[in-house]
């Protein structure tokens, strides 16, 4: 399953695993709340150039660091809730979460439901504030900690970068 909220991306991915019979693409976007919302879209020269930074947080330091994106477009979306993506799962092998600062709200709105279901969380986060009021990689890291999670591989750079947890409850010694 994938979620997709941005229309130009979620079109190139429904065309692109067309084929694929296990893989589900729907035109949605994770949050901490469900119903419509509001996604800032990032744009830059190219082939769905920028969209990969849209978020549904107003940028903060983007700019600083990544000057040829620009947000000048919002978008509504539909926005639907972890506890809701995983409430007909039994278990789920990888949960793979790109959602541009939005990761604290949306696993601690469903903390118990992704601590018995979730074996891998592989996640990208950042130092510095990249949107306005997303946490830093600190506080995402000591929240996992917390909730039973362990970093297997951190390939978070100055700036951002990509985190793999695993879940110890279900791999007991943590990695």
């Amino acid at each position: 399953v994938a979620l997709e909220p941005v229309n130009e991306q979620f079109t190139y991915l429904k065309k692109k695993f067309a084929d694929f019979k296990n893989v589900e693409v729907y035109n949605l976007a994770l949050s901490n709340h469900s119903g419509i919302t509001q996604m800032y879209l990032g744009k830059s020269d190219g082939h769905l150039g920028g969209l990969g930074s849209s978020s549904l947080l107003p940028p903060d330091q983007h700019r600083n660091y990544f000057p040829q994106i620009e947000f000048s477009e919002i978008q509504q979306v539909k926005a639907v809730t972890l506890e809701e993506l995983l409430m007909a799962e039994s278990q789920v092998d990888l949960l793979w979460l790109d959602i541009q600062g939005k990761e604290l709200e949306v696993l601690s709105c469903s903390k118990e439901t992704f601590r018995s279901k979730v074996k891998v969380i592989h996640l990208e986060i950042s130092r510095v504030p990249l949107y306005v009021g997303m946490p830093k990689e600190r506080e995402v890291r000591q929240f996992l900690e917390g909730a039973d999670f362990r970093c297997a591989v951190d390939r978070v750079g100055a700036i951002s970068g990509n985190a793999l947890y695993i879940n110890t409850r279900f791999f007991p010694g943590g990695s």
